[in-house]
This record gives C-alpha cells, structure tokens and sequence, in this order.
C-alpha cells in the first residue's frame, strides 16, 4: 500500500472570500518530509501566507497554511500526518546505497501525501450553507504505509 489522503469527513472554519486562497499554493511547498515534524510553530512564510504546525493531536502533526495579519480563521488547508511514519522514513545521508535509496524514497512519497492533502483541503472550501461570507473546508489526513 501506498501513502494516500482521505478527507476526515468533518468541516472547519475558513478564511473567508472565494479568492482568499490566492497565493497559499507556494506557502504549501514549503512543507516537506524534512520540517513537517517537531514543534508547533511556522515552517516558513511566502506571500503573506504561513506554513504551521499547530500543537500535536494524540497520533498526528496537525500541518496548516494560514493567512498572515489577519483574524481568525486564517486557515485555508490542514491536513493530519501520522506521527509514526517520521521514524520510519530512515536516512537520506545514510552510506548504506540501499538505505538511502529507501529514505530518499520515502521522503518524496511522504512529501507528495502532504502536498496532496494540503491542496485538496484547499480545493474543499466552500461558503457555510445558509451565510453569506462563513467559509469552510474539508480536514485532509494521510494514511496507509510507504510503498518500499
């Protein structure tokens, strides 16, 4: 099996405006295998837009784009990554050519699954049913195994 994303099926507030998102696809590639995981704080910034990562869920890093200097809901993506696939990546730097093979492997399909997530979260918002400016989206999460 490979790593794959699923909505979680519920619904979260959005930064509000239907082209609010503008922007937020570069602060999305800013996350990666390599600082998707530790604690909670920016990524890194890009545009006004923010890559986060919010406190921790019992089994999964919580990773967020966000607006800058704006109130809340500034999010426009989130998606949930299990904590258990950061120890299984291995290393990228390892002299071990199979081990690195593997790790480089793996950082690339663990890096594709957040993007994924991140960008069908973003491609989930909509305008609340029944309002005239309350946005929401879809939470993402990426399951399944590495393929090698």
């Amino acid at each position: 099996m490979t790593l794959k994303v699923k909505a979680t099926g519920n619904y979260t507030p959005s930064l509000p405006g239907k082209t609010a998102y503008v922007g937020a696809h570069k602060a999305i590639t800013l996350i990666d295998a390599s600082n998707y995981n530790g604690n909670p704080g920016t990524i890194g910034r890009s545009g006004g837009w923010r890559a986060d990562r919010q406190r921790p869920m019992a089994n999964h890093i919580n990773l967020q784009v966000q607006k800058d200097n704006v109130s809340a809901p500034s999010s426009i993506a989130i998606v949930l990554v299990p904590k258990a696939l950061a120890g299984a990546i291995g290393s990228v730097h390892s002299n071990d050519s199979t081990v690195k093979a593997t790790a480089t492997a793996r950082f690339g399909e663990l890096t594709r699954a957040i993007h994924k997530g991140l960008n069908e979260s973003l491609k989930s918002r909509r305008l609340k049913a029944g309002t005239t400016n309350k946005w929401e989206m879809k939470v993402f999460e990426v399951y399944g195994n590495f393929s090698s």
